[in-house]
Order: C-alpha cells, then structure tokens, then sequence
C-alpha cells in the first residue's frame, strides 16, 4: 500500500513540475517577440552582422531599453531589406524596425499598420565630392543609394532615364563608389555619412549639396500589424525617457535634427 502511494505522489509530482515547466516556457514565449531588420551596416543608427547574426547600435539599445522595462524580449532577425518588408507583411515577424509610413505602399494596401512615435529624427542629405559643391540639379548624371532603399526623390529623373541610379549594399561601398568617380552623388543619413567618413579618414574629400537636395528631417519608427497595445506601451516609454533617450542619442552622436529644416520623410525600402 505504502508502495503504491509512493509512486502515486511520484507521478503527481513528475506531472506537476512537468506543468509548471509548460507554464514557465509558455509565459516566455508570450513575453518573446520577433523583430525583423535590415542586414547592413548603418551605424551608428543601427548595424547588421550577417556572420554573426549580431545586431546593434542606437536602435538596438532604445529597443532593449525599452523591453527590459517592459518584462519582454525583443528577437532579432536579420533579413535583406526588400525581403524583409514582404515577409513582414506576410506576417512572419512580430514588429518591423526601421519602418516608415510612407514607405512600400502599394504593399502595404490595405493593411492596418501601427506604428510608434518616432524612435529617431535626423538630417538627411545629398553628398558630393568637394570639386563638385558647385552642382546644379541640371548637372546631376548619376546617384547612389543602398541596394534596398527607394530614391523616391529622384524618381522623376530616374524614370525619365535623366539620371543614373546606381546602388551599392553598405555606406562604406557607396562612399568609395563616389570618391572613385563611379557616382556624382550619394544620399545618407548626415549621423551615418559622419561616422563612415571618420572611419575611412577621407577628410573634406566629401560634402554636402543642399542645394541638390535641401538637408532634411527624416525620421525612423517601429511597426506591427499584430500588437498596437506594445506600440502604445512604447510611445509612453519614449515620452516618459526622454532623458535616456537624449543619452542614447548622445552617446551614438547623434545630434538632435535641426528644427529650421523641413520635415520630410527618408529613402527607405
């Protein structure tokens, strides 16, 4: 009898722990979400190791920030930026980061998006080599943006074939495919355009042309077709932070955008 007892709690133990096991893995799993991003190096905004996997940067950090005070986990998932987009439509990924409401569309028909408050303003800008600061629109035959990204504001030319498009996948490409002469212009964000300049010790050999494409305010947003309640929670972490956001964008060097610029949109996927 005792025998019996004993291996009647045995099993009501074993099934017990076995429950409470299924309880803790399902309340991680509901606490984990998946974030899909762009696989290049856009530092310091953000920056995709596709060896390792490994994502980081200023976006990054807000994110995590914002997750640990939250109780949640944020899954990185590295994709090639238009495959990105069609897979999280498609409803692959919990939340898309950098998103934009004005960007993809025609794909995004249709489907109601939520997306947060901006996670970052910045300036973007038209960049030529500093023989050529003096280029007229008239005199542009070539520009180079990252493979991925839409030049929305040079659609007309380009269409009309008034102007070259050239892509290249990383800043740092992009940037040698101007210096070498293979582009006359090259759009980037000024915090990504100063960092990669630094890094490849190029001096002024490079400049902005305002007068090409005035020098703008972009801004980057987080985005989910399936959780409004978590982008509500984080546009109330952002108004409540300001300070730690304010050190996160100090911290990465990126400067608040000018309020005397226009607000406009960035080239994205």
């Amino acid at each position: 009898m005792a025998l019996i007892q004993y291996l009647h709690d045995r099993r009501l133990r074993a099934t017990l722990l076995g429950l409470l096991a299924w309880l803790l893995v399902s309340q991680a799993q509901a606490n984990t979400y998946t974030v899909v991003v762009q696989n290049i190096n856009y530092f310091p905004i953000y920056s995709a190791n596709v060896d390792t996997g490994h994502y980081t940067g200023y976006v990054r950090d807000l994110l995590d920030a914002f997750a640990r005070s939250e109780g949640i986990e944020f899954k990185y998932r590295l994709r090639p930026i238009r495959r990105m987009m069609l897979e999280y439509l498609e409803g692959d990924y919990d939340f898309a980061v950098p998103d934009n409401p004005n960007w993809n569309l025609p794909l995004k028909l249709g489907r109601t998006i939520h997306y947060s408050d901006p996670l970052l303003e910045f300036t973007d800008a038209v960049f030529v080599r500093a023989e050529d600061r003096d280029m007229t629109p008239s005199e542009m035959r070539s520009y180079g943006t990252i493979a991925g990204f839409t030049p929305w504001k040079f659609r007309e030319p380009i269409a009309r074939g008034e102007l070259k498009l050239e892509t290249a996948p990383n800043p740092t490409s992009l940037i040698q495919m101007l210096l070498s002469g293979r582009v006359d212009t090259i759009n980037l964000a000024m915090p990504v355009a100063r960092y990669h300049f630094q890094t490849l010790n190029i001096g002024d050999q490079l400049v902005p042309a305002p007068q090409l494409l005035p020098i703008e305010v972009s801004r980057y947003y987080l985005s989910s077709l399936r959780y409004p309640d978590v982008i509500q929670r984080l546009n109330a972490f952002l108004a409540r932070e300001s300070r730690l956001v304010a050190d996160l964008q100090a911290r990465y060097l990126l400067s608040p955008a000018p309020v005397t610029t226009t607000p406009t949109e960035p080239a994205g996927p």
